[in-house]
C-alpha cells in the first residue's frame, strides 16, 4: 500500500527563488485592456485586526508593538509537484513567477488587485519588520495564510483576508515562554511574538468594489466570487542562533 504525505507535513515547501521579481500590486480597479489569453484578474483585500480598550499592560506592549511594525504579505504562484521515492508519493509546491508583496498597517485594509498568469496562488506569507541599530530586522512571520486561483479570461473576487490578533491563555503563554527559555534564549523587544492570530475570509464585494459604480468603463463585464481558503499558519518568531564563541587555535 502507498503512503501519501503532503507537503506541508512532511516535505515541507519547496520556494524556487530564481528569476522572480518582486511586483507591489495596484489596489485600483482592473484595468479595461484585453487579458491576455492565459491572463486573469482577482480583486481582494487583507486586513490585520488588533483588539483596543486593553488594559492589561503586559497585553497592552504586544498590541502597541505590533502596531508599530512594518508589516508585508508576499503573494505567489506555485504548481504542485509529485514524485514517487521507495513506494511512498509524495508532494510539494514549486514556486514561480513573480512575487507581489503588500504593504500593510494593523486596522487599515489593503486592497489588492492582481492581473496575472492563471493558476493557483497563495498568500504564502506574512512578515513584520523592527528597526534596530542596525536597521530594519526580520520579526514575527505567519506562513500559508490563504490560497486562491486566478482563472484565465476572468475576474474574480477572492474575499477579505482578515488576520485578527489576540491573546493566548495564561496556560498556553506560560507553556510557551518556558520552551523559549528551554532553548537557551531569551529574546528582548518583540513581546507581538506571544500574540495569536486567527485567520478567516469574508464576503465583503460590495465594499471592496464600491468605486466601479462610480466609473463603469473600467468595469470588467462580470466578477464572479469564489472566496480564497485559509490555513491554519502560526505565529511564529524565529530567533537567530546564539553565536559559537571563537574556537582556540591548536585547541584539542
Amino acid at each position: 500500500m502507498k503512503i501519501i504525505r503532503r507537503a506541508s507535513t512532511v516535505l515541507g515547501t519547496l520556494v524556487l527563488a530564481a528569476c522572480a521579481a518582486t511586483v507591489v500590486p495596484t489596489d485600483r480597479t482592473p484595468d479595461s485592456a484585453p487579458l491576455a489569453t492565459d491572463e486573469g484578474v482577482v480583486v481582494g483585500s487583507i486586513v490585520v485586526t488588533a483588539p483596543t480598550g486593553i488594559a492589561d499592560p503586559d497585553q497592552k506592549e504586544m498590541i502597541d508593538a505590533l502596531r508599530q511594525r512594518k508589516l508585508t504579505a508576499t503573494i505567489r504562484r506555485y504548481v504542485m509537484r509529485i514524485s514517487d521515492d521507495e513506494g511512498g508519493e509524495f508532494g510539494w509546491k514549486d514556486y514561480v513567477g513573480d512575487e507581489f508583496v503588500v504593504s500593510l498597517g494593523v486596522d487599515a485594509e489593503q486592497r489588492v488587485v492582481i492581473r496575472a498568469p492563471a493558476g493557483k496562488y497563495s498568500v504564502l506569507k506574512l512578515n513584520d519588520v523592527h528597526h534596530d541599530l542596525f536597521g530594519d530586522q526580520p520579526g514575527c512571520k505567519m506562513n500559508d495564510l490563504a490560497t486562491f486561483e486566478v482563472h484565465a479570461g476572468r475576474t474574480t473576487y477572492i474575499g477579505k483576508l482578515v488576520v485578527r490578533a489576540g491573546f493566548k491563555s495564561e496556560k498556553v503563554l506560560r507553556r510557551a515562554k518556558a520552551i523559549e527559555r528551554s532553548g537557551g534564549a531569551w529574546v528582548q523587544g518583540i513581546p507581538e511574538r506571544w500574540l495569536d492570530m486567527d485567520l478567516s475570509a469574508t464576503d465583503a464585494k460590495q465594499e471592496a468594489l464600491r468605486d466601479l459604480a462610480a466609473d463603469p468603463s473600467r468595469a470588467p463585464a462580470e466578477i464572479e466570487t469564489e472566496l480564497m481558503r485559509v490555513g491554519i499558519g502560526r505565529w511564529h518568531y524565529d530567533a537567530p542562533p546564539i553565536p559559537e564563541p571563537p574556537k582556540v587555535r591548536g585547541a584539542n
